[in-house]
């Protein structure tokens, strides 16, 4: 059953990538002052990390993979 599910993963993810999704890229970040609440936020998102770094990391990347799903779905809705 874990071996079935992990080529599905895989798999899942090596079409994602060939395909025309569009994900967020991060790259307009200009980073000047940092006010502190944001600071605040990153030490906070980095204590929530170090609680279990493999499920909350794995959240994350399902997170961004849905957002792009979901981004592009709408895309075409809008068409």
């Amino acid at each position: 059953l874990g071996d079935v599910y992990k080529r599905q993963v895989v798999g899942g993810a090596g079409l994602l990538m060939v395909s025309s999704v569009k994900y967020h890229s991060f790259k307009e970040f200009h980073i000047g002052r940092v006010p502190f609440k944001m600071l605040l936020g990153v030490i906070i998102a980095f204590a929530i990390v170090f609680l279990d770094p493999p499920l909350v990391l794995l959240g994350v990347a399902v997170t961004y993979v849905a957002a792009g799903l979901l981004m592009t779905l709408w895309q075409l809705r809008k068409h």
